[in-house]
């Protein structure tokens, strides 16, 4: 539609900058300052609610992470973060085609028990994390699990990158190669 706020050029020199470092994160504070200098000059209060707003409108190809850790939901902690402590969280852009839709559905359906109208990295990893935060204390720390078990638990918890999760460290936890990121359905 329209651009009547004329945030089109900011919100394009984010994707480009996200779009450069070809997936790696990158932190807020480098974002802010970016922001916060000519030609843009936006002021500092204004910079969480545009960041939140562009994350929440591409939320299917960003992902948010905190000291280097994947955020899977944006809770109050995470938002108030945001706000009084931008250095520790970064963006970090994953652009996966749709090749992959089909390895996401199967994902999906295997969390979930259904595929969603839209398989893609957050339609798995959001009810994946879900299923993890809930898991009582004791299933969190327990040895009394199969090995796979243990190892898909400690890759969640510990996972910085979520298409590496996906792709890669899930798939080798589970005695599977790693994934390419095109494959065909039969193969999946």
């Amino acid at each position: 539609g329209e651009d009547t706020a004329r945030l089109k050029p900011m919100w394009d020199s984010v994707s480009e900058i996200l779009a450069a470092k070809d997936g790696a994160p990158v932190g807020l504070e480098t974002i802010y300052q970016m922001l916060s200098s000519p030609p843009y000059g936006i002021k500092a209060g204004l910079l969480p609610i545009l960041i939140l707003a562009m994350y929440q409108s591409k939320k299917q190809e960003l992902a948010i992470t905190e000291n280097g850790q994947f955020v899977p939901f944006l809770s109050r902690e995470v938002l108030e973060g945001l706000i009084k402590d931008p250095k520790s969280y970064a963006l970090q852009h994953f652009r996966i085609d749709g090749s992959s839709s089909s390895l996401f559905e199967h994902y999906a359906e295997a969390i979930t028990g259904e595929v969603p109208d839209q398989a893609n990295l957050i339609s798995v990893l959001q009810p994946l994390a879900k299923l993890m935060v809930r898991l009582p204390d004791y299933t969190k720390q327990t040895k009394r699990i199969s090995a796979e078990a243990q190892a898909v638990r400690n890759l969640f918890f510990s996972s910085k990158a979520p298409i590496e999760l996906i792709f890669s460290e899930l798939p080798k936890a589970l005695g599977f190669d790693v994934l390419p990121n095109r494959m065909d359905a039969k193969v999946i």
